[in-house]
């Protein structure tokens, strides 16, 4: 497993609203036990938000709600697969454990944090596996990438303006 960079983000305080500025790329071995998909928070998360992992074609991979993990919101492909850790409101760790990960599942991978429909932070992930031709040359993962890339861009730039007016007015 190799994990080849960090996610800055920003921050506002007064609606916990984080911004992913890159997208992080996790490399697995083809036929591992399992795979880590990164995601670490120094934002103090409500009891009450829902986490939620999705793949490239907007599977659910892993629903956290109500304090618990949400098997029955899971798409059946990743059902008894995907792990989180037991704490992670309090410790901020999001990340999420895929267990015995394909060749198919090379792709990015969407975290949401939201609390009443609104979203508070967004991470993608990308995994991508050793020797697989896609993951070596980009093939399809390049143009997910590329959309990825754009959509996080466009996503910047409304939270950015959100996120400056938050700081330009007082908090409440």
């Amino acid at each position: 497993l190799q994990e080849r960079s960090q996610s800055p983000a920003a921050v506002c305080p007064a609606h916990v609203v984080s911004v992913v500025l890159s997208v992080p790329q996790v490399e697995v071995e083809s036929g591992a036990e399992s795979v880590q998909l990164p995601f670490i928070t120094t934002a103090d998360l409500p009891e009450d938000v829902t986490v939620e992992w999705r793949d490239w074609v907007n599977k659910k991979v892993h629903v956290y709600q109500d304090g618990s993990d949400q098997p029955e919101e899971q798409d059946e492909f990743y059902r008894n697969r995907t792990e989180m850790k037991k704490d992670l409101l309090r410790s901020g760790d999001l990340s999420l454990t895929l267990k015995h990960p394909t060749d198919t599942e090379i792709g990015t991978y969407t975290c949401r944090v939201y609390r009443e429909g609104r979203v508070l932070m967004v991470q993608q992930v990308e995994l991508k596996v050793k020797g697989h031709p896609e993951s070596e040359t980009g093939g399809a993962q390049s143009q997910r990438s590329e959309v990825s890339v754009f959509v996080s861009a466009c996503l910047f730039v409304c939270l950015w303006l959100f996120v400056s007016d938050c700081l330009l007015s007082p908090l409440q």
